[in-house]
């Protein structure tokens, strides 16, 4: 098991291993450079959950097989932000003036 890291997964027919599903660094580009993969898979699934082979990057930037490594479709929860400018602060006048404020008619 584990959580996304933000990193691209990303699928690509060209280069020396056609077929192939790749996992970069999210400082890299989407679909940049293969020889900067963490982890990758020769496979022509049609979806990285149903590729098997997964290899990982290991010491010296080889590749050894991670044979429980496997991706899942998770939907993902609904997140909703907002973003509010707050009006500027005013100072809050004393509880004396409040009070004399209270006893003054409409002006």
């Amino acid at each position: 098991t584990g959580v996304s890291s933000g990193n691209h997964l990303w699928f690509s027919e060209d280069g020396e291993e056609s077929h192939c599903w790749f996992v970069t660094p999210k400082d890299q580009p989407l679909g940049g450079k293969p020889e900067a993969a963490i982890a990758k898979c020769v496979s022509a699934a049609r979806w990285p959950w149903e590729a098997t082979g997964w290899t990982v990057c290991g010491k010296s930037h080889r590749f050894v097989p991670a044979p429980n490594m496997q991706f899942q479709l998770v939907l993902p929860a609904a997140e909703l932000t907002v973003r509010i400018e707050a009006p500027i602060s005013l100072r809050r006048r004393s509880s004396r003036a409040d009070a004399g404020a209270e006893g003054r008619a409409p002006g």
